[in-house]
Order: C-alpha cells, then structure tokens, then sequence
C-alpha cells in the first residue's frame, strides 16, 4: 500500500537523518505499489556499475517489497557509494550536506 511507502520513506529519513532516495512506482489506480527504486542509485548509475557487487535491480526498481530489501539497499555499499557522489555534488554547488 501506498502509505507502507510513505511510512517507511519518512522513518528511514528520520532515523538515518538522509536524503529522501526512495521512490516508488504505483499501480493505475494509485493505491499501491508495484516498485522501489533509488533516486540516488538511478542518478549515478553509470559511475556505480564498476562497481562489485554492482545489481540494477534498484536501479530498474525491486518488485521485492518487503521492507528488509529496502534497508539493505540503504547499508550496500554501491548505495552508500551513490549517496557519498551525490554529498560530494551538492557539496560543490552549496557547500552542505547531509547523509
């Protein structure tokens, strides 16, 4: 269900002090989710897949809903690669950051 995402984008957002990354793909009728994907991943997907351990499968969007895939993506390594990219970005343009 759309408010489960809801839910766990602002605990982990809270919990982890983070930028919001998690994103969803919802079905027609706009109730539930189909998908989860990473903003962050998508973005630097072309300086990530080097990587090991490199899966698109958050890239592409995880039909795995449960929310112990979410949060290990949030601890893989090509995450926390993808979100230290992204600090490092927003680092140049504003000179803050937070992850």
């Amino acid at each position: 269900m759309k408010a489960t995402f809801d839910k766990w984008q602002r605990e982990h957002e809270q919990q982890h002090q983070t930028l919001s990354w998690l994103r969803c793909v919802l079905s027609r009728d706009k109730l539930h989710v189909e998908m989860l994907y990473c903003e962050v991943c998508r973005k630097y997907e072309a300086r990530l897949c080097s990587l090991r351990n490199f899966s698109n499968s958050w890239i592409k969007g995880s039909a795995n809903l449960k929310l112990s895939n979410m949060l290990d993506h949030a601890r893989s390594d090509v995450h926390l690669t993808a979100m230290s990219k992204l600090c490092a970005d927003m680092a140049k343009e504003n000179g803050v950051c937070s992850t």
